[in-house]
């Protein structure tokens, strides 16, 4: 004989149910309707699809005081100062924030809600960069002129750190930019990037602005005075270019 299984009523489906979350502005209303309208729990919970309880928390105000934080926010919580600094380090890329939370702590934290709780750590950083490279902006004439210079990263290649030197340059006029890495920045690496730019941007600048790089100087020691060395000097004259250097920083 087969047994008898009692009818399912819908609050019971409501009750059994996965727990639906409610924001704010639906909250508002189910006080309003109880209050203003005299609709009871019951009919509230079967109106938006949740439990009687959820109803009765929202009535008395304990609704976002019986939510529990997860593992995962406990956590950020608990480590908000650790995760800024590091958060700096990565130099606002959650991405690898991501993979050194995992490899330091062992928490595996979403990155959906890694970006969500490093949102103001990422407009701090935006303010302070647009406030230290706030600067004059410097007019040439299309073609006129070509910025290049060095930048240095550590990065992890292979299990082991290295250093890698970043060739760029910046057309004066459109502002646009050509980068390539190197291992290291000697003269070489400077004339190689120089030429690569020129593939590049599909033609030569008139003048290649740089500044006092140790790479690109030689000393004439009948004159007394730094002046580019002859590698440099020569590449110049090969492609009929005029090269102007200036201080560190003030292009």
């Amino acid at each position: 004989m087969p047994t008898e299984v009692e009818p399912t009523t819908s609050n019971d489906l409501f009750e059994r149910g996965p727990k639906k979350v409610l924001d704010e502005s639906t909250r508002a209303v189910i006080k309003r309707l109880h209050e203003k309208e005299g609709k009871g729990i019951r009919e509230l919970a079967r109106d938006f699809s949740v439990s009687r309880n959820t109803i009765k928390r929202c009535l008395n105000s304990s609704y976002v005081k019986n939510r529990k934080k997860s593992p995962n926010q406990m956590f950020l919580q608990k480590h908000y100062e650790q995760i800024k600094q590091m958060y700096y380090e990565h130099e606002g890329f959650c991405i690898p924030l991501q993979r050194t939370i995992k490899e330091q702590f062992k928490f595996d934290i979403g990155l959906r809600m890694l970006e969500r709780f490093c949102q103001p750590f990422r407009k701090a950083l935006k303010n302070e960069k647009a406030q230290r490279d706030r600067a004059i902006r410097f007019e040439t004439q299309p073609g006129d002129q070509m910025q290049i210079d060095y930048g240095e990263k550590d990065l992890i290649l292979g299990a082991k750190r290295t250093r890698i030197y970043f060739f760029v340059s910046k057309l004066g006029y459109s502002r646009r930019i050509f980068a390539k890495a190197y291992l290291n920045k000697k003269e070489a690496s400077w004339l190689d990037g120089i030429e690569s730019a020129f593939y590049y941007f599909g033609g030569l600048p008139i003048t290649l602005v740089s500044d006092n790089d140790r790479s690109l100087l030689g000393v004439d020691h009948k004159e007394h005075i730094t002046t580019f060395n002859q590698g440099y000097q020569h590449f110049i004259d090969y492609y009929g270019l005029h090269a102007v250097r200036t201080r560190v920083r003030h292009p």
